[in-house]
C-alpha cells in the first residue's frame, strides 16, 4: 500500500514539475514577420518611413528587400525590445528605413528573411508614387499621428497593446527646450 502511495505522490510531483517547467515554452508566440510605410501613397521628392518588424525571430536576418531599388535610401536605424507580460515574452526588432522615390509608378515592396534555417517572407505592400507640387490638393502633413495595435486580430476581452506613433518631416533630433528667465527690472 505504502509503494502505491509513493508511487502517486512521485506522478504528481513530475506532473506538478513538467506543467511549471514547461509553462514558458509552451507561452512562447510564433514569428511574426511584418512590412509597414507611412503611406501607400507616396510623392516623389517627398521622404517616407518604411519599417520591417521581426517579432519573436531572435536570430533572424532580413536578406533583401525587393523593391528597393526604386527608392534612394536616405538613412537606416533599428530598435529591438524584451517585454515580459506574465510568463509571455515578446522579442521585437525593428529596422527603420528612410526612402526617398526615384520615379513614379506602382511598385511593390516585400522583405526576404533568413530564420531558422528557411526563407520567409514579409507582407508585400504596393505603393503608388505620383508627381508632387506646390498645386497639390492633397498635400502631405508636416505632422500625423499613427494608431498601432498589437494584434491585427483579437477576440472579446483580450488585452491589446495600443500604441500612437509621431511622424513629422522635420528632424527632431536633440530637441530640447529652451527656458528663460523673466527680467527683475
Amino acid at each position: 500500500m505504502a509503494g502505491k502511495k509513493q508511487k502517486g505522490l512521485l506522478l504528481g510531483l513530475t506532473l506538478c514539475m513538467s506543467v511549471l517547467f514547461c509553462t514558458p515554452a509552451l507561452a512562447a508566440q510564433e514569428p511574426l514577420f511584418l512590412l509597414d510605410i507611412d503611406t501607400l501613397n507616396l510623392q516623389k521628392g517627398v521622404s517616407c518611413t518604411l519599417v520591417v518588424t521581426l517579432a519573436n525571430a531572435q536570430g533572424a536576418q532580413i536578406v533583401n528587400i525587393e523593391g528597393l531599388e526604386n527608392f534612394d535610401v536616405l538613412s537606416q536605424s533599428q530598435s529591438t525590445s524584451t517585454s515580459y507580460v506574465g510568463q509571455d515574452m515578446t522579442y521585437q526588432e525593428n529596422l527603420y528605413i528612410t526612402l526617398m522615390p526615384k520615379a513614379t509608378g506602382q511598385f511593390s515592396l516585400q522583405a526576404i528573411i533568413q530564420f531558422g534555417g528557411q526563407s520567409c517572407e514579409t507582407n508585400a505592400l504596393e505603393v503608388t508614387i505620383r508627381e508632387g507640387g506646390a498645386g497639390d490638393e492633397e498635400a502631405l502633413p508636416d505632422l500625423f499621428v499613427k494608431t498601432v495595435m498589437s494584434h491585427t486580430e483579437a477576440y472579446l476581452g483580450e488585452k491589446v497593446i495600443l500604441t500612437y506613433e509621431l511622424y513629422t518631416r522635420y528632424s527632431v533630433e536633440n530637441f530640447g527646450l529652451q527656458t528663460t528667465q523673466p527680467s527683475t527690472a
